[in-house]
């Protein structure tokens, strides 16, 4: 049968013109997908579901500020502050990604894998006694669970 490989789509994406790997395709590529949420303005989800394609195509700065647009609108966006520490963690900045973490937090206060990966930012950012705290926090909801044990692994005594 046909194959769809990522010419075809490319082509579908930005008209009838043969598809080449030219500065110019993947700008007309990149200002569609920034100009995707325009499309269901409303919809929160759908730009941080953008913001996640920009982030893989290392669109860093695009992307976030795509979700900074997105938690004005609605600042209890869990899925927006989650992409917003994660796009931070995955490019070495993991203390920039403390208070989008400090707020996952704030939403839901036993999500042990996001209380590990605070615990992980701040000691990136030399809080060890921030870190700590992390060991006591998920202990006391979630005792013997994997995430207690790495936190007491990488920031106990």
């Amino acid at each position: 049968g046909p194959r769809f490989g990522a010419d075809v789509s490319r082509k579908t994406a930005l008209g009838p013109q043969p598809a080449t790997n030219s500065e110019a395709d993947l700008n007309a590529l990149k200002l569609a997908i920034i100009r995707a949420p325009n499309m269901r303005p409303n919809e929160p989800y759908y730009a941080v579901a953008v913001a996640r394609l920009l982030f893989q195509f290392g669109l860093m700065p695009d992307g976030r500020a795509l979700l900074q647009k997105d938690l004005k609108m609605d600042p209890r966006d869990y899925e927006a502050w989650y992409s917003q520490a994660l796009s931070d963690e995955k490019t070495n900045k993991r203390p920039a990604a403390i208070p989008a973490r400090q707020r996952i937090a704030a939403l839901d206060p036993f999500n042990a894998p996001s209380l590990l990966e605070l615990g992980r930012d701040l000691k990136a950012a030399g809080d060890l006694a921030g870190a700590k705290a992390i060991i006591a926090k998920i202990n006391s909801f979630a005792p013997g669970s994997p995430e207690a044990k790495s936190a007491q692994t990488e920031f106990g005594s």
